[in-house]
């Protein structure tokens, strides 16, 4: 049986090498791995835009480069002084007095430092009158121009406070007058002065009710022995 088949393989060998030829060749054909040859290529595409909002906002103080000047302003409110604190210039004695037909009278005096004044006093026996004072600028023989006023009130015997408008005046020389609704007869009080010239007095027609802004037509008393009026100014 040995023998037998390695006689039909070597028959099927010749048969093929004389019926076929050549034994057929088999040749190989690499097919290659492919290979990725694309180049990658980045694009930057930008997904927001920036944009600058700031906002500007001043940290600087502003500063009032003003230059302030003081000044004194005299307060209308203020409580006038009485007792201790109250202050007079004037005459506030009387020594001696007579009967005038005046219809407005004034005497001079010195304020010896700036004051705020309140009220005047006059010194007065005509009950049931009706007088009104006031004070006015001006110097020795010229009594000088209203600087304010009273209203009218009626006089009681002794001393009568005329309320006024708180007025400050500087330190000088001041006509305190003052004038009676009837004129006819009435007494004045007064006291000895050093100097002529610093009483006042008229006999033309003054409209009552307020002081006039000058006193019209003014006489001095200019002769010995000089007198001045129970009047005085409170501040």
């Amino acid at each position: 049986m040995k023998g037998k088949s390695l006689r039909l393989t070597t028959l099927w060998v010749l048969g093929i090498a004389a019926g076929f030829g050549a034994a057929p060749a088999f040749s190989q054909t690499a097919t290659g791995t492919p290979t990725d040859s694309a180049t990658p290529t980045a694009t930057r595409t930008p997904t927001s835009t920036v944009t600058d909002t700031a906002t500007r906002t001043p940290t600087g103080t502003p500063t009032d480069t003003a230059t302030l000047t003081a000044s004194f302003t005299p307060n209308l409110t203020l409580t006038p002084p009485c007792g201790a604190s109250a202050k007079t210039f004037g005459v506030t004695v009387s020594s001696q007095n007579g009967a005038f037909s005046h219809t407005m009278r004034a005497s001079l005096f010195n304020l010896s430092a700036p004051a705020t004044v309140y009220s005047l006093w006059l010194y007065s026996t005509s009950a049931g009158n009706q007088a009104m004072a006031g004070i006015y600028g001006g110097s020795v023989g010229s009594i000088g121009s209203l600087l304010v006023s009273s209203a009218a009130q009626t006089i009681v015997a002794g001393p009568n406070g005329f309320p006024l408008t708180p007025t400050y005046l500087p330190s000088g020389n001041y006509w305190l007058a003052y004038s009676y609704k009837n004129a006819a007869s009435y007494q004045v009080y007064y006291n000895s002065a050093t100097s002529a010239n610093t009483t006042a007095f008229t006999t033309s027609a003054v409209a009552f009710g307020t002081m006039p802004v000058s006193m019209p037509s003014p006489a001095y008393d200019s002769t010995t022995p000089y007198n001045n009026d129970y009047i005085y100014g409170v501040y």
